[in-house]
């Protein structure tokens, strides 16, 4: 009973700094209301996980805390360092985010939390921040645009070049938040693309995650070694559903994005398309061989109605963005 009621309150604190802070009116009520989403977040993650991950909680409230403390130096001073404050601040912020090069650190908790956890890894503890780079972002100069968009291509072929030798399902899915993450730092150059690609992103994620936890999968398992055809299936299609397969709603979100990029940014939107089908193509690799083998062999094995479910849900998604 008190554990349930603790992660209440962690999911409370959570959701009432994200209100708070897409609501907020000043850059210290965002700092606050960013530190309390991390709390939450810190709460949530301590109760949920077992006693033996809890480092890698500790870890990411060390890390997290250090990068606070640096952008509350930042306001604290920021008449003495106004212009250069809002760049300061948005470099913080891609910091905390765990955009490329900065991206060891949280790639390396992935395999460490539970699905829920890597969910609000992948989506609430991106939503503040990304919305204070995009905020900021109308401040800063031409050559902070190019850092922010040099973020974005490490960020991407750091996700597809280290996608291709991984197998662990926790990795893929860092692999995965990571390189959607650069499609979601290209949209902050409008503040209502990136709220509805962060809510359709969340609305797929979370889909896949329900099922993954359905079928009793691990963060820790290989992915393509199931012994399942239909598990293999559902893993390609949920993982190639946040790369942007269509139908799938994600990739018409993404089209979207492109067509605000190819009028600002050429390279950098044909460069993000062709890094989505470079992902396709490497999920291809990990798990079409034994999608085609098991079916071949032992058919849906029983579980056809949850991949059918996983199918329809996603294609759902479609719909939310029309």
């Amino acid at each position: 009973m008190m554990k349930n009621f603790i992660s209440l309150s962690g999911v409370f604190l959570l959701f009432l700094g994200l209100l708070g802070g897409l609501g907020g009116v000043d850059l210290f009520q965002f700092w606050v209301f960013l530190e309390l989403n991390l709390a939450g977040f810190v709460v949530y993650a301590c109760v949920e996980d077992s006693f033996k991950l809890k480092g890698g909680v500790f870890e990411y409230f060390l890390i997290q805390s250090f990068y606070s403390t640096f952008a509350l130096m930042i306001l604290l001073h920021f008449p003495l360092m106004y212009p250069m404050s809002y760049s300061v601040m948005v470099c913080t912020l891609m910091i905390k985010l765990g955009v490329a090069p900065f991206h060891g650190w949280l790639l390396s908790l992935f395999p460490q939390f539970s699905w829920e956890c890597i969910f609000m890894l992948s989506v609430t503890q991106k939503v503040l921040p990304l919305y204070g780079v995009s905020v900021l972002r109308s401040y800063l100069g031409l050559s902070m645009s190019n850092v922010i968009s040099m973020g974005v291509i490490l960020s991407v072929v750091v996700s597809v070049s280290f996608s291709l030798s991984e197998r662990m399902l926790g990795k893929l899915m860092g692999f995965s938040s990571l390189f959607n993450q650069g499609w979601l730092l290209s949209s902050t150059r409008d503040l209502s693309i990136l709220m509805f690609f962060l809510a359709l992103y969340g609305l797929s994620l979370g889909i896949f995650v329900l099922w993954s936890k359905s079928n009793n999968l691990k963060v820790v398992s290989m992915g393509g070694s199931s012994g399942s055809a239909a598990v293999a299936g559902g893993l390609f299609l949920g993982l190639s559903s946040l790369a942007g397969l269509p139908p799938f709603g994600l990739f018409f979100c993404k089209a979207h994005v492109l067509e605000l990029l190819i009028s600002e940014e050429f390279f950098v939107g044909v460069f993000l398309a062709l890094s989505s089908i470079s992902m396709l193509l490497m999920y291809s690799r990990v798990f079409m061989s034994e999608i085609l083998g098991g079916w071949k062999v032992s058919g849906y094995n029983g579980q056809g109605v949850g991949l059918s479910i996983l199918v329809l849900s996603l294609v759902f998604s479609c719909f939310m963005f029309i």
